[in-house]
């Protein structure tokens, strides 16, 4: 069921999703240092967010 709100999914794993986030913001982060421009940030978070279970 979808949230009207757009919350997470009730059963998410919420630990494994926090651990993927970290690892892969990291990785953005290092790309993003490397490209001297901040893209590889914000194309992250946009996928991150847009891959959530909802």
């Amino acid at each position: 069921m979808e949230s009207a709100a757009g919350e997470v999914h009730s059963q998410a794993d919420c630990a494994a999703l926090a651990e993927f986030f970290w690892i892969g913001w990291e990785g953005a982060v290092m790309c993003a240092r490397l490209a001297g421009n901040r893209q590889p940030l914000d194309r992250f978070a946009q996928g991150f967010l847009a891959g959530l279970p909802r």
